[in-house]
């Protein structure tokens, strides 16, 4: 009887390799959008510490909404906007200048989006 080890190869010791396609394609449009984004977070930069800080404020957002769509199998809905609104709450304390206050709410946000998850089934 032939016993079999686990292995990442195959059968003949080959291990499979993804097609070079993959690895350039949509390459220049990452590039593009990695050079206008650095450009936005520059300009914003240039403009003071307020300008920095929304642009800031409103990534978090965005990253917020993105996240619960793709854990929430496309959906936003009340724990979405909880999410939101709590990163919001976490830039404007830490702009502010508040850092402890900012990881306290941050720890208490992820508990409350958990417990909404979980209500939620999600």
């Amino acid at each position: 009887m032939k016993t079999r080890s686990a292995s990442f190869s195959g059968e003949n010791g080959v291990m499979a390799q993804p097609p070079p396609e993959m690895w350039t394609s949509g390459v220049g449009a990452r590039i593009v959008s990695g050079l206008v984004l650095a450009a936005g977070a520059i300009l914003a930069l240039y403009a003071g510490v307020a300008a920095f800080a929304g642009l800031v404020a409103l990534a978090a957002v965005v990253l917020a909404w993105e996240w619960t769509r793709l854990c929430g199998e496309g959906r936003f809905g009340k724990t979405g906007l909880v999410h939101a609104a709590a990163m919001l709450a976490v830039v404007i304390v830490a702009g502010a200048g508040f850092a402890g206050w900012a990881l306290a709410l941050i720890f208490a946000s992820i508990v409350l989006v958990y417990a909404l998850a979980r209500q939620g089934a999600r």
